[in-house]
């Protein structure tokens, strides 16, 4: 007998009402709106959650960026002062090396004497 109205429904045929049904039965129009109504607040929560993880992650890794690019000036600006101070502060050459460049520039000048000598 239930099967049989379980057919007609299913056909679209006859409608039947709750007291047809047996008594430890559920209603099944109760259980789908529960279910669906599940399933909605479901959603819900996903997207509430997914949503905090989203701007949580964005606000962490913007303050990460945020410190990746303080570090990163903060060396470029070292090297660029230790740079500087090298260039600025030339060291001294050694007395040698001063004293072959004094030689180098006293010959060249007695070359460049001779040839103006010869030329006259």
């Amino acid at each position: 007998m239930l099967g049989r109205k379980v057919v007609l429904i299913r056909e679209g045929g006859a409608l039947l009402q709750n007291a047809d049904f047996h008594p430890l039965l559920p209603d099944l129009i109760k259980i789908k709106n529960w279910i669906l109504a599940s399933i909605k607040r479901l959603s819900l929560i996903v997207v509430v959650v997914y949503l905090r993880i989203y701007f949580r992650l964005v606000n962490f890794l913007k303050a990460k960026w945020e410190n990746f690019k303080h570090k990163v000036s903060e060396k470029v600006t070292r090297h660029s002062k230790s740079q500087n101070e090298n260039t600025s502060n030339p060291r001294e050459a050694s007395g040698f090396l001063q004293m072959m460049s004094d030689y180098k520039r006293k010959l060249r000048n007695i070359k460049h004497r001779i040839k103006q000598e010869e030329s006259e």
